[in-house]
């Protein structure tokens, strides 16, 4: 019978992971980075327009300086949240189907385990965000992990993942990122934080020098230290600098957190008669699955079961800054699959599409149009135009005109 040896994290990569490996997941972060620049910009710009910054600064500072109004009528902000509002009141309870009448207890037990961690309150507004994100950008991105701060067992904790901070495989199509190579977030910390979270590498991180990729966005989030997640949390009032310094803050790392998913040969137990083949979980070791083949084998007949080998899909995690590996686990959470959960508003292939796309034509016609109105208004008034009673019923368009005249126009 084959013997496998018994997986155990490994936080301390292997010498043949660093010699071949690293340098071809830092080549597909800087390409994903590179391909995906273009659609982090617009989404970027999705947001501008939900909170309400919706002029080109080139444009708004130009009419500025010839004393032109730049006014701003938000209609998109009332729709997306509508929907947002809809999907959140319709209170999707997931329920698991057993695959036979000998698994309903079981399939009970998943459902109600479900329904529980979906109902934690930090739970439901992380999955609330990340569904404004898929209304405004496209998608919206939810981390499902342990969380051990608040219970020594792990509670299942959703966290929301800002999208424009998160990459995955250009040639991705699956709605749940199956068939990606790899995802990964671009995350910023300081030189402190990354000590006290890798105790183990401070000797490193003390010598080491910041080392980034730049993202290229033109606005918030988008150059070196940038945390864009503040601006979504201030609703839109966080001050955005038109442009950053290409130098990097020197204790302000940019953090890597990569996954991909690898094959590996792993012990099993096969039923010679049927080929059905049963999984081992890691933690037995060989001497225990010898012991329950020869158990099965004087119950059913020798030579009725045996030790087999099969193929599995896991995931490896990496956390690095510059060429410091802060973070090597292979298959930490047993799961074939990503520990990050998509939210898609449309999705063909590729292609995604969020509800504010649509809505940005008509919103800068209609910014452009009042503000023209009200242009002209006041060159009329200013000229002493008398305003016929009753052509201009919108509030904010008086008090524009009053506070550009000094004065009430006069009906």
């Amino acid at each position: 019978m084959a013997k496998f040896p018994v997986k155990r994290f490994n936080t301390t990569p292997p010498k043949d992971f660093v010699d071949k490996r690293f340098g071809k997941v830092k080549a597909r972060v800087l390409d994903s980075i590179s391909r995906m620049g273009y659609s982090k910009s617009k989404m970027i710009s999705f947001y501008e327009f939900y909170y309400s910054n919706q002029w080109d600064p080139s444009v708004k500072a130009k009419l500025e300086a010839e004393g032109r109004p730049a006014l701003t009528f938000n209609y998109i902000k009332k729709p997306v949240d509508f929907l947002q509002g809809v999907i959140s009141s319709t209170n999707m309870i997931p329920k698991a189907l057993p695959n036979n009448s000998s698994a309903e207890s079981v399939a009970d037990v998943i459902s109600a385990l479900v329904h529980t961690i979906d109902s934690r309150d930090e739970n439901q507004i992380a999955i609330e965000d990340a569904m404004l994100d898929a209304l405004i950008t496209g998608v919206g991105l939810v981390k499902i992990s342990p969380d051990f701060n608040d219970n020594p067992n792990g509670l299942i904790s959703y966290k929301r993942v800002d999208p424009v901070y998160f990459y995955w495989d250009p040639k991705s199509e699956d709605k749940q990122f199956k068939d990606a190579k790899y995802v990964f977030e671009v995350m910023y910390k300081t030189r402190e934080e990354l000590i006290d979270l890798y105790p183990r590498k401070e000797a490193e991180l003390r010598e080491a020098q910041s080392q980034t990729y730049a993202l290229g966005f033109e606005m918030a989030g988008g150059y070196l230290g940038i945390d864009y997640s503040r601006y979504f949390e201030t609703g839109g009032k966080m001050a955005i600098p038109k442009e950053q310094p290409l130098a990097p803050d020197p204790d302000l790392f940019q953090v890597i957190r990569y996954q991909e998913y690898f094959y590996e040969d792993e012990q099993a137990i096969i039923n010679n008669e049927t080929g059905f083949i049963y999984n081992v979980p890691n933690h037995i070791d060989d001497a225990e699955i010898r012991k329950r083949v020869s158990d099965l084998n004087n119950k059913f007949g020798k030579g009725t079961f045996d030790i087999t080998s099969v193929q599995k899909r896991k995931v490896r995690l990496i956390e690095f800054t510059g060429d410091i590996i802060l973070t090597y686990i292979e298959d930490p959470y047993g799961s074939p699959y990503y520990d990050v959960a998509p939210i898609w508003c449309k999705k063909s292939g590729q292609y995604f599409q969020g509800v504010v796309e649509d809505l940005i034509d008509p919103q800068k016609e209609v910014n452009s149009k009042k503000s023209l109105m009200l242009e002209i208004l006041s060159q009329a008034a200013i000229n002493s135009f008398w305003i016929p009673a009753g052509a201009v019923n919108d509030e904010k368009t008086l008090k524009q005109l009053e506070k550009r005249l000094h004065k009430k126009p006069t009906p």
